[in-house]
Order: structure tokens, then C-alpha cells, then sequence
């Protein structure tokens, strides 16, 4: 297979996008600060989106998100960042909105001390709201997030657990100290105590499985090393991000055409797959049976609607990935059963309904 080099100019695409732009502004943006300073930095484009950073390094980001019943994706449309500490957002957390079941979230994020940022979650709806889970998500960065995560519960009870993250549960916690190999202990106390979960990044539950009528409020509460910024100013944001895209640049904006252009790569794409047996991975890279190098570039499908969609859509759908040079796809929860939007059979996910 021959090398690959893919550069997209996707001002449409935000959210992760934009966090891993802003990591990489901060990083000269804060050369002239003070050793071990801290910073909670707002993501431009996400105001329920916070960047903990160290000196010039990104050590993690605080998000939110949720699931309906059976694992069903709510998105939610978060704004530019705010131009005051306080309430940054209100944003609805749609399940289902013909039956009226809508969870309406204020989300707020002040600093408290010189060490101290909290962020507070509003929740509240005019009726009950089934739900698989809704959280605040704490992702690490795992080249600097080595270390331990030391928790105390709700009953008082503590417990260790490594770091990166380890995919499991714990009960309740009422508070967490991230202790980083590098140095430093990033504190978080929950108000009420939380469960939590872990699968890549940490899931703080703020509601699960029904979120009753009603409204309550969760506060997160991040005591850093040392003194630490506080960034959600538009005026303050500025330093932080840096334009990428140049005059030599062009917009990405895909059609239904998936024919030759001068981006095309299906060329590249040996057929059929498996054509250099199966893949192995060697050393720090992939490489085929018969030794042949390769690299991925996937996307995810989820679902009997995306993993098995009527035959025109596929077709279309594989040539607009081989255009592209997508050359890995994950086929995901297509064997749950149809009632929770999957083709399996419900009591077998290893055969597909007819």
C-alpha cells in the first residue's frame, strides 16, 4: 500500500476537532508562563467544554453527553464560548421531543479560589425522562495522565484504581484525586456524590435509567496544584487560537458524487480486502501477513440503520469511503435486536434477523 497523507479543511466539523486545535495553540500560547501553571481554558466552539492544561501541555478535558433508553446517542447544540464567568449555556437534552421528554441542562463554570474552578449542572424537566445515562465526561491525556486515581465514597469507604483509566464502575463518590506520576494532584469533589463509570474516559452519572420530574443541580468542583486561570472570555480566547487554514486551502464539500477527483484514493485501496492476508501488528506499527506496511483510517457505523442500510445506500456508501481512502470500518451494535435499533435476534446476537 502506498503512504498516505490526508489533510482536511473542515471549519464545519467542531467539537473533538476543535479541542485537539486548541491543545495545539495552547502550546505557544503559554510558553511565557510561570513553571507548573494551571489553566481551565473553555473550548471555542463547545461552551460545555473545558481544557485542563499544565505549563504547555493539554492534561485533559471536561465534557458533557448522554445516551436515551437502549444507548440511543442524544447530541447535543452547545454555543461559542461565553464572554463572562457564571452561566455559560442552556442546552436541551432531547429524548424524545413529541412526548415531551426533554431534560433542559444549565450548565455554569466559575472559578471559586486561586486553586479552584467549579462547574455546576443544572437539571431539570416538566416530566419523567427515561434515559441510559447522562454524564460529565473526564478524559486524560495518556502520555501525561500516569498515575493513580484515589477515590472516597459516599459511605466513606475509599478505593484505588490506575491511571489511564481502566473500563469498570464504582459506586457513589463524593471525591477523586488525580495523583500524576509527573507531579501534581488534580482534586475533584461531586455535590451530591456520583457513580461513576469508566470506558476511556471517566463518567461522572449525573442522571440514569429515569430522570424524574422535577430539577437538581450536581456541582464538580476542581482544585488544581497551584494557582490557576480561569479562561472563557472572548477577549481572553484570543491568544489561544490560531487560524490553520490558508489561501492554499480549500473548503471540503462532499456531494453524492463519489467519482474521480483529485483527492481520490480508491486507487490506493488494494482489492479485494484480505488480498495481503490478515493484519499483525509489529512492533509499533500494522503490517499484512506478507509483511506489506499499513495505516488506518476508519470510521465508526453504529446500529442496523447505519451497519445494514438499504443497498443503494451502501454502495454509495463504500464508494464514498474507498474516495476518501477509508480503508477501516467498525461495525457496531448491528447485533442488537430490532427494538433497540439493531438486526440480531433478541435472544441470539449471533444471528441476524431475516
Amino acid at each position: 500500500m502506498k503512504p498516505t497523507r490526508i489533510v482536511l479543511a473542515a471549519p464545519q466539523m467542531k467539537f473533538r476537532t476543535a479541542s485537539f486545535l486548541l491543545c495545539a495553540a495552547l502550546s505557544i500560547s503559554i510558553q511565557a508562563w510561570p513553571a507548573e501553571r494551571w489553566s481551565a481554558v473553555i473550548s471555542p466552539d463547545n461552551s460545555l467544554e473545558f481544557s485542563f492544561v499544565k505549563d504547555q501541555a493539554p492534561v485533559g478535558r471536561l465534557g458533557l453527553g448522554g445516551w436515551g433508553p437502549n444507548w440511543q446517542w442524544v447530541g447535543l447544540s452547545p454555543h461559542p464560548g461565553a464572554p463572562r464567568e457564571g452561566l455559560l449555556t442552556v442546552v436541551p437534552f432531547v429524548v424524545d421531543q413529541a412526548r415531551g421528554e426533554v431534560i433542559e441542562i444549565e450548565f455554569g463554570a466559575a472559578k471559586t479560589g486561586l486553586q479552584q474552578v467549579a462547574f455546576s449542572y443544572r437539571l431539570s424537566a416538566a416530566k419523567d425522562v427515561p434515559i441510559t445515562m447522562l454524564i460529565a465526561s473526564l478524559s486524560i491525556d495518556k502520555a501525561l495522565g500516569r498515575g493513580q486515581l484515589r477515590l472516597t465514597h459516599a459511605d466513606g469507604q475509599k478505593s484505588e484504581r490506575p491511571l489511564p483509566f481502566v473500563r469498570g464502575t464504582v459506586p457513589a463518590t463524593s471525591s477523586l484525586v488525580l495523583h500524576f506520576e509527573k507531579g501534581g494532584d488534580l482534586t475533584l469533589a461531586l455535590d451530591p456524590p456520583c457513580p461513576i463509570a469508566f470506558d476511556g474516559d471517566m463518567r461522572i452519572i449525573l442522571a440514569s435509567e429515569l430522570f424524574k420530574a422535577g430539577s437538581r443541580t450536581n456541582t464538580l468542583t476542581v482544585s488544581f496544584p497551584s494557582e490557576t486561570a480561569f479562561v472563557a472570555g472572548a477577549g481572553e480566547l484570543a491568544p489561544f487560537i490560531r487560524t490553520l487554514a490558508g489561501p492554499d486551502w480549500f473548503a471540503f464539500a462532499p456531494t453524492e458524487d463519489a467519482g474521480p477527483s483529485v483527492i481520490s484514493m480508491n486507487k490506493w485501496l488494494d482489492k479485494p480486502a484480505g488480498t495481503h492476508g490478515g493484519v499483525r501488528m509489529a512492533g509499533d506499527h500494522f503490517e499484512f501477513e506478507d509483511k506489506t506496511p499499513v495505516k488506518f483510517w476508519g470510521v465508526n457505523l453504529s446500529y442496523g440503520g447505519g451497519c445494514a442500510p438499504e443497498k443503494k445506500t451502501a454502495e454509495f456508501t463504500a464508494a464514498r469511503f474507498a474516495k476518501y481512502g477509508v480503508n477501516g470500518v467498525r461495525l457496531h451494535k448491528f447485533s442488537y435486536p430490532k427494538d433497540q435499533m439493531g438486526i440480531g435476534e433478541l435472544n441470539d446476537a449471533t444471528q441476524m434477523t431475516p
